[in-house]
């Protein structure tokens, strides 16, 4: 063995500073920028991002998404999880941040914080049927966990999405919606409360989907993501088809703020949702009344 080289290498490795994470940085956001923005609906966009360094998470954790000068809020991570630098977040213009955010354009640049939470254990739904159940924005959580599903699509059985909305316009991710119905590889039926209705799909509630559904409760693992008078009516019926509460996962998203449990916005009783969420299997949370029932 030549000593040169040998000597030189071990001189290098010595005087390389060890790496490592500064105090506090889960609290400073970096620049991420925005590459593509597309208008979902009248109030949804979708803007994906390039992250300043790549990044690993589960389906239904999140990014805290600040705009200088108007604070931060948290938004779930859309895309699928595989670890990469771009990620999709789905934004709805209702507040001055929110509104700001829609005004920017490929090219502009956010902080990000994140990823935090615990989202959807992948290998729970693993060699199981799978039923999703998402009301409105809650198809944003169910979307990265589906993507992640068809990714690797062999290890899951059946694959069922129920998804409602007030109307057709407001569906998010209709592209998607179509291919996967037209795929086969997925069982998709839809609801729409009201207003128009082009697609043909079932009048009324996300409820009416359960209307003779067809699942074999010992084998199904159910994620659910949606409003709270979603899962007052949902929680219900899915023990009525005889899903096993510790089979059943719920988003609870709605609860969050800073991300690090330090506001204590998102605690309920013993629970701090950003930290040990957003997503819970029932029995964690049916204790819970003000969590899965407002």
């Amino acid at each position: 063995m030549d000593p040169v080289p040998l000597l030189n290498r071990l001189f290098d490795e010595q005087a390389r500073p060890a790496l490592r994470q500064m105090p506090g940085a889960e609290y400073r956001p970096q620049l991420a920028e925005i590459l593509y923005v597309a208008q979902l609906t009248e109030t949804e966009k979708l803007f994906r991002l390039r992250l300043p360094e790549p990044i690993e998470f589960e389906p239904g954790e999140f990014l805290e998404i600040s705009v200088f000068g108007l604070g931060e809020a948290p938004f779930t991570i859309a895309s699928a999880p595989v670890p990469g630098d771009e990620v999709d977040v789905v934004v709805r213009a209702a507040g001055t941040l929110t509104q700001a955010m829609h005004r920017l354009k490929p090219g502009d640049t956010v902080g990000v914080r994140g990823p935090f939470g615990n989202g959807f254990p992948l290998e729970d739904f693993a060699g199981r049927d799978v039923l999703l159940v998402a009301g409105g924005m809650g198809l944003i959580t169910l979307r990265s966990l589906l993507l992640g599903i068809l990714a690797q699509r062999a290890r899951f059985g059946r694959v069922l999405l129920l998804y409602g909305a007030r109307s057709v316009g407001h569906y998010l991710f209709r592209d998607e919606l179509l291919a996967w119905h037209r795929s086969g590889e997925i069982d998709c039926r839809f609801a729409a409360v009201n207003g128009d209705n082009p697609w043909v799909v079932t009048r009324g509630d996300i409820t009416h989907l359960f209307k003779d559904l067809d699942v074999i409760p010992e084998r199904t693992t159910v994620a659910v993501s949606g409003p709270a008078r979603m899962y007052r009516s949902l929680n219900p019926l899915l023990f009525r088809l005889g899903i096993a509460e510790d089979r059943l996962f719920l988003n609870l998203e709605r609860h969050m703020k800073c991300g690090l449990g330090k506001c204590g916005k998102c605690r309920i009783n013993d629970i701090c949702v950003c930290e040990s969420g957003p997503i819970f299997p029932y029995a964690r949370v049916k204790h819970l009344k003000e969590a899965i029932e407002r």
